[in-house]
């Protein structure tokens, strides 16, 4: 058996591992920390996911550079102009959405110092969402699926998981109920087994982040480093946080080419990501050529 299955086999088989082992800790966490139940959970699948990862690169005796976190001069420029990139992404969508009339400009009084905690909060959670999720589904995901198939194979396995794992789990527990480890496991399972109806609701939304997915990748592909989808992804967090403070929807029912709040799940913001891929991929082809 080839050592990248032998690898990938591990991996599923320690993510359960990971699933039933935050599902055990979920309800004692819970019972003593200030979050929902369910942010718990994820939290746990989270970083004993990230965990498992780092596990298995260094049993394949991977470093960051192999995974393309390796620092170089032109890491810092490619961070920036990742992240000049993402804002300029979600700034598009939102014009898009400003333009069919579903945005308007608000601003609320706040003194200074609430927005300069504002703006920190956001650009933080934009980078270390950024590198955790990048690290992971570019880093180690693609890769490995790379060297298991083939570049477009992995594409698009890994910008679907990309896509569908931004809704698990969504279960919440009923009112009043004190959370258990059978009901740790009835979230997860909740989770894993969703409705027909459900995701055919949810289509829009897994094409949109399938196709910011492809964005990021066809970044990695092209600098061969993270540092640039890292940018993209940390500016497009920070800028929907900005969005949604200072441009609220103002429709009271969002339709087929607005979407809703979240930018990429109507027909203006799909168009718009679904341009910037192709350019993406153009851009890598050319630079194949040279």
């Amino acid at each position: 058996m080839r050592e990248i299955t032998k690898s990938v086999l591990k991996f599923f088989l320690g993510f359960l591992v990971v699933l039933a082992v935050s599902a055990l800790l979920a309800p004692w966490l819970y019972s003593f920390l200030p979050f929902k139940f369910e942010r718990i959970l994820r939290r746990l699948i989270m970083i004993g996911t990230l965990g498992l990862v780092g596990w298995l690169l260094a049993a394949r005796r991977q470093s960051l550079g192999q995974i393309g976190l390796a620092w170089h001069p032109a890491s810092l420029r490619q961070w920036g102009r990742g992240f000049f990139l993402g804002i300029l992404l979600v700034g598009s969508m939102t014009v898009a959405q400003g333009f069919l009339g579903a945005r308007m400009w608000r601003l609320n009084d706040a003194d200074v110092w609430h927005w300069i905690g504002f703006f920190l909060k956001g650009f933080g959670a934009g980078v270390l969402i950024g590198i955790i999720e990048e690290f992971f589904f570019r880093g180690f995901l693609f890769l490995t699926f790379k060297e298991l198939w083939n570049t477009k194979a992995s594409l698009v396995v890994t910008n679907l998981i990309y896509a569908l794992v931004h809704f698990f789990p969504k279960s919440k527990l009923a009112p009043g109920v004190e959370p258990t480890v059978m009901e740790s496991f009835g979230v997860l399972g909740a989770a894993f087994s969703p409705s027909p109806s459900h995701l055919v609701t949810l289509l829009p939304s897994i094409a949109g982040l399938f196709l910011f997915g492809l964005i990021l990748s066809f970044a990695f592909l092209r600098t061969g480093s993270l540092y640039q989808s890292i940018g993209i992804h940390a500016g497009a967090v920070f800028s929907l946080k900005l969005n949604r403070r200072f441009m609220p929807d103002v429709s009271e029912k969002m339709n087929f080419w607005t979407g809703t709040k979240n930018l990429y799940d109507g027909a203006a913001g799909l168009a718009v990501l679904a341009l910037a891929a192709f350019l993406a991929g153009r851009f890598l082809k050319a630079g194949e050529k040279r």
